[in-house]
């Protein structure tokens, strides 16, 4: 399973970018979108390390989730930026829905996570990696990314 992740894995994100790439025309927008990797893996393994637990084929298998979900937040926020003109109007008008959709997600694998019943040693793992990811990912969309948005708009002026 392992060696085939090996090969999913890179598929699945370069997929993802070349989707991504058809969708805003724009390499600095999948650039902006590809942030999401980084930070919300980030938050998924630090999750695995506080839980005590190693990264197996179901956190892996969490990873992909987390990542296609971390990238729908990210683009609804970003495509709101691109019709807008303004990383701050965009975030004022899909914040909420960016807390909402990944807030729901986040209070749905709670139970997951903390569960100690049969079947959780494979569960734990998937729910955890992804609460961990959508915690930092939620970060990202609406903390950091706006201000790395406008940062490089007002480098460009």
């Amino acid at each position: 399973a392992s060696e085939q992740l090996m090969l999913v894995v890179p598929l699945c994100i370069l997929t993802m970018i070349m989707l991504l790439f058809t969708w805003f025309k724009s390499w600095r927008v999948v650039g902006y979108l590809l942030w999401e990797i980084p930070f919300s893996a980030l938050g998924g393994f630090l999750f695995l390390r506080l839980f005590g637990l190693n990264f197996s084929i179901s956190a892996a298998a969490g990873g992909i989730v987390l990542v296609g979900v971390s990238f729908l937040t990210a683009m609804m926020l970003v495509a709101e930026w691109l019709h807008r003109g303004d990383i701050w109007l965009a975030l004022k008008e899909k914040g909420k829905s960016i807390l909402i959709s990944s807030g729901v997600a986040i209070i749905g694998l709670v139970p997951a996570a903390f569960s100690h019943e049969i079947g959780s040693e494979t569960a734990k793992p998937f729910a955890v990696m992804i609460l961990g990811g959508l915690i930092s990912s939620l970060v990202l969309s609406l903390f950091v990314l706006p201000a790395i948005i406008s940062t490089h708009k007002e480098a460009r002026k």
